[in-house]
């Protein structure tokens, strides 16, 4: 696992698993318990998603030092103005938008250029076996097909693949995290990548 440790120590790999099912049933009352003060729960919330941050702020840049500042940034940020945070069903998603946004504004003044939110240049994605959800069956020369298909696709398109089929995020969620302007442009664009990458499986 990544070390992004200048704020609290890294979670032994082994514990992962046991945080993440903890997560699963209690984000509300974790983050509720956080926003009051209780630094255990600060902790614990690093612990959980400290290196799923790393992975996803890699995807805007290859800059390693870059994504680690941001997500150091991101956690003094919450905790000093933990009181005024709102309240959440999903921490993650809260995580993912916020790192989102600092990646790419930190990459907008290294590059000395404006990016928009909703205009990533950049999300590096490959498909695994393991993360393959279309289908379970699918063989090594397919998942080759799949990430030869993700180099033909969009940037947007990339990104909504990942929060759809690998973060099983809502409509609504990608419709914030991305910027669409409604559920049906976000579904319009979700259902061509589907058909898509489908039909990039069915041609052999």
């Amino acid at each position: 696992m990544t070390e992004v440790n200048r704020l609290v120590e890294v979670p032994d790999q082994r514990n992962l698993s046991t945080l993440k099912d903890y997560d699963i049933p209690h984000q509300e009352c974790l983050w509720d318990a956080f926003r009051s003060g209780c630094e255990s729960s600060f902790i614990r919330i690093y612990e959980i998603y400290v290196s799923d941050l790393f992975d996803y702020g890699c995807k805007f840049s290859d800059d390693e030092e870059l994504v680690k500042d941001a997500i150091q940034d991101l956690f003094v940020e919450i905790r000093t103005n933990r009181q005024k945070l709102g309240k959440t069903g999903s921490i993650k998603f809260y995580l993912f938008k916020a790192l989102r946004r600092k990646v790419v504004r930190e990459k907008n003044t290294l590059l000395h250029k404006v990016i928009p939110l909703d205009q990533i240049t950049h999300f590096e994605l490959t498909f695994s076996h393991e993360q393959i959800l279309i289908n379970q069956q699918i063989q090594e020369e397919q998942v080759k097909q799949l990430n030869t298909a993700l180099k033909k696709m969009t940037t947007r398109q990339r990104e909504m693949v990942y929060y759809y089929f690998f973060e099983d995020l809502s409509y609504e969620q990608i419709k914030e995290i991305m910027g669409f302007s409604s559920l049906k442009a976000t579904r319009t664009l979700l259902y061509r990548t589907i058909d898509f990458l489908k039909s990039t499986l069915i041609k052999k």
